[in-house]
């Protein structure tokens, strides 16, 4: 039954969830549309009449980003552009992705976008995703050879990329040992899943993960990463 699903749109801010309502109910043309204020990180879960939790077939994590994949369009944008803003993001990305990936349904898909080009808000969130859920969870094969039948110039993720100093530009750190505890997290903005924990996993994930690059597609940057869920476990306490 076509009308059977239901479509449940999240947003944190105010102003774009009264935007989304009237876009989801003119294109969706049936009653189960919803349309949530909230944090995607905290999203609470839903119970059916039996008390078993209700999980999502399909969800689309299209997370803030420093949007930097857009300033090819938007070249005004650079004078308020610094990696230190990409980086206080990735907790927060990190956060709605793993709450993203709790809600998914065995069987089901995720797919973790962005309009940014940078590693720490891409293949660091989607490796650390990986190392979270161990086997549960995986990034959906062939997507680069679906899209390209299609005829979209995609091209793979990065399996190696190094983490800049928030303060001293020019200087980067290789490893999470040779970060200064005073620039590490809680007294600075550097976490440790912001580095290559495995490059087995990080070379795997860059052959699934897809970027859209601005000079190839006449368009703005994207990154885009499709998880496959194969085993639900309870959430977990600690978010990362």
């Amino acid at each position: 039954n076509s009308d059977a699903g239901v479509v449940i749109a999240n947003d944190a801010d105010a102003e774009r969830c009264f935007e989304l309502l009237p876009l989801i109910t003119r294109k969706a043309r049936h009653a189960g549309t919803a349309v949530l204020l909230g944090s995607a990180a905290k999203f609470p879960s839903q119970f059916d009449g039996a008390g078993a939790q209700v999980l999502f077939d399909r969800i689309v994590c299209d997370v803030p980003c420093s949007g930097d994949g857009t300033l090819r369009r938007r070249p005004e944008e650079w004078k308020a552009w610094s990696p230190e803003f990409a980086q206080s993001l990735h907790t927060k990305q990190l956060q709605i992705l793993v709450r993203g990936l709790c809600l998914l349904k065995p069987g089901g898909r995720l797919v973790y976008s962005t309009c940014s080009l940078n590693p720490m808000e891409n293949e660091a969130v989607v490796c650390a995703a990986l190392a979270r859920f161990q086997g549960d969870v995986s990034l959906a094969a062939n997507m680069q050879e679906e899209l390209q039948r299609k005829g979209l110039d995609t091209g793979v993720g990065l399996s190696t990329w190094r983490v800049s100093h928030p303060t001293e530009r020019g200087t980067f750190f290789q490893r999470w040992e040779d970060v200064p505890h005073g620039l590490r997290k809680p007294q600075g903005s550097i976490t440790e899943t912001m580095f290559v924990a495995s490059q087995e996993v990080a070379e795997r994930a860059a052959a699934c993960c897809i970027r859209l690059f601005p000079h190839r597609i006449d368009g703005s940057g994207f990154f885009v990463a499709v998880f496959e869920k194969s085993h639900h476990r309870e959430p977990p306490l600690v978010l990362p």
